[in-house]
């Protein structure tokens, strides 16, 4: 569906069963930029099979956005920290906030990343899951799901 105006877009949610990075790459730059927050899957199927992670996350980072690794409760950063074996096609969910539209989100969300690796036991008190830390930053919200 194409999307009219410049404002931003709160969230952009894909689920496509492994054409993930094909909605981003098609999405664009100038489009890209207006996002706050993205959701999206991978995992082994669709295009993701002869696709790399890492150029993803590259392509974000070069737009503003931190991406996470994100778990129940919990978020561990891609974004400056690529490891060799990320890039195993296994099913995750991965999280992005864009640092320059929303860097109280983006804050909160490194945050969350930082009390996990000081807290080894897991998701410390006072941290909030990433739905809630996303719901936080933004009273009224544009979705797009595709």
């Amino acid at each position: 569906e194409h999307l009219v105006g410049n404002g931003p877009i709160h969230i952009l949610q894909i689920d496509v069963e492994g054409y993930d990075a094909d909605v981003l790459l098609g999405a664009g730059q100038e489009l890209l930029e207006r996002v706050e927050y993205i959701e999206l899957e991978y995992n082994w199927m669709g295009s993701w099979k002869n696709q790399h992670l890492y150029d993803v996350i590259e392509m974000l980072d070069g737009i503003g956005f931190n991406c996470y690794w994100a778990g129940k409760q919990k978020l561990w950063r891609i974004t400056g920290c690529w490891q060799l074996y990320f890039d195993v096609h296994t099913w995750s969910n991965i999280a992005c906030a864009n640092r320059k539209r929303v860097p109280r989100l983006a804050s909160k969300m490194e945050n969350i990343f930082q009390r996990q690796l000081m807290d080894s036991g897991g998701l410390a008190s006072g941290m909030m899951p990433i739905e809630t830390a996303a719901r936080s930053s933004s009273s009224s919200a544009t979705v797009i799901a595709t």
